[in-house]
């Protein structure tokens, strides 16, 4: 570049202007980027959906557990322990 070319840099407000991408495009990429934004929020939700569904199995198989040790322990009682199990 010679003398006499400097470039400022960027006024906040054009800055602002160029990072939202507001161009004469704006309305066409506005709904491909919601449309992305909900995708991600599904896949999120389903992930958080996924985390709560593994802490109930934890839950079922340490009721479970407790079965199996309880009848290991005192096999007599093995039908008042399934019922408790059942009902727990």
């Amino acid at each position: 570049m010679g003398e006499g070319h400097c470039v400022a840099p960027p006024s906040s407000g054009e800055l602002e202007f160029k990072l939202l991408n507001l161009n004469s495009n704006s309305g066409v990429n506005s709904f491909r980027n919601l449309y992305i934004m909900v995708a991600a929020a599904k896949i999120l939700g389903a992930g958080l959906a996924t985390i709560g569904l593994a802490g109930a199995g934890v839950g079922v198989g340490l009721v479970f557990a407790a079965l199996i040790n309880s009848t290991s322990r005192n096999p007599s009682l093995r039908p008042q322990l399934f019922s408790y199990t059942i009902l727990g």
